[in-house]
């Protein structure tokens, strides 16, 4: 595991939890996020699961740079199509987050995941809880005239 990266395990030991507890707590995030990945698949959810399997993806890796969240913006994508607030929660880390390479302050690691785990709440969440989301919002379907010749 690496200290340095946007990580539970990073965030935990830079708050002083040891090595180990850090690790079972990263462990144990990771664990619960593909827990309720399957849990929505099985429940015919695909598109719940799809956005669970990618934070899933985030929250195995041992090693996360800033970079990596920018799949979370396919999540965003499948959940709110259209321009909305859920598309604009990472632009205020541009000021909080300066670190160059490495995670920077114990703060910024945590802006971060905070700022991760409320895009993926936000969509999991059910349509009518997201802003910019009108109630009864079907997506346009593209419609496929056939003729029939006699």
């Amino acid at each position: 595991m690496d200290e340095l990266s946007y990580t539970v395990y990073a965030l935990a030991v830079d708050l002083g939890v040891p090595e180990r507890i850090a690790w079972a707590l990263w462990l144990a995030t990771a664990l619960a996020v593909l827990g309720a990945c399957v849990v929505m698949a099985r429940r015919g959810d695909e598109q719940r699961a799809f956005v669970l399997a990618l934070a899933a993806a985030i929250a195995f890796s041992p090693i996360v740079w800033l970079h990596y969240f920018a799949l979370l913006l396919v999540a965003v994508a499948i959940a709110q199509p259209r321009l909305a607030p859920i598309w604009f929660i990472g632009i205020p880390l541009q000021v909080v987050v300066d670190t160059g390479v490495y995670n920077g302050s114990t703060f910024q690691t945590a802006a971060v995941l905070i700022a991760a785990a409320t895009t993926v709440a936000l969509a999991i969440a059910p349509a009518s809880w997201r802003v910019g989301r009108a109630e009864g919002y079907v997506p346009s379907r593209t419609t496929t005239v056939t003729s029939s010749s006699s």
